[in-house]
């Protein structure tokens, strides 16, 4: 695998600061190796896979340090961008003269892990609604995790908000 981050993405950082993020300069530039990484790696998204990513890049553990035991909150990161995502979904109707008509799609599904997989919080046995029938219901190990788009209406046809439209 050949390393492909040599810097970060202008772009990324462009839309980074303007999420206005109140985190310090090493948790920032964690925060955004992590985002470019994800962008470009193809292998199992680990941290250790992310920081191969990059041409010089400091221990994973470092990366992990920063999500473990730095003290921020997700939502420190996940308020500022749904107010971004809404925001630009808004600005394209507008500009596009469309409805500002924004739709939210829900999806819950199920991280399947091996059967003696015991020792993670989330991972318990759960009705998988796919594979079960009326008579028979069926249960998987994993942990649940629940997916939500935000859409908004352009023109004859529904547009996707997230990766391919941000502008990076």
């Amino acid at each position: 695998m050949l390393t492909r981050i040599l810097h970060n993405s202008e772009r990324l950082c462009t839309f980074f600061d303007q999420l206005e993020l109140q985190l310090y300069r090493p948790q920032r530039q964690h925060i955004l190796n992590m985002a470019d990484a994800l962008l470009v790696c193809e292998d199992d998204k680990t941290l250790a896979a992310l920081q191969r990513q990059f041409v010089d890049a400091p221990d994973a553990s470092n990366m992990a340090d920063c999500l473990r035991i730095s003290p921020w909150e997700a939502d420190d990161v996940r308020a500022p961008l749904r107010a971004h995502q809404v925001a630009w979904v808004v600005a394209q109707a507008e500009r596009t003269g469309a409805p500002k008509v924004l739709y939210i799609n829900l999806d819950d599904s199920i991280g399947e892990k091996h059967k003696t997989t015991r020792h993670l919080e989330p991972v318990d046995f759960h009705h998988d609604h796919n594979e079960s029938t009326k008579s028979k219901p069926r249960y998987k190990n994993g942990f649940c995790y629940l997916v939500c788009a935000l859409i908004g209406f352009q023109g004859p046809r529904l547009q996707r908000c997230p990766r391919r439209a941000m502008p990076f």
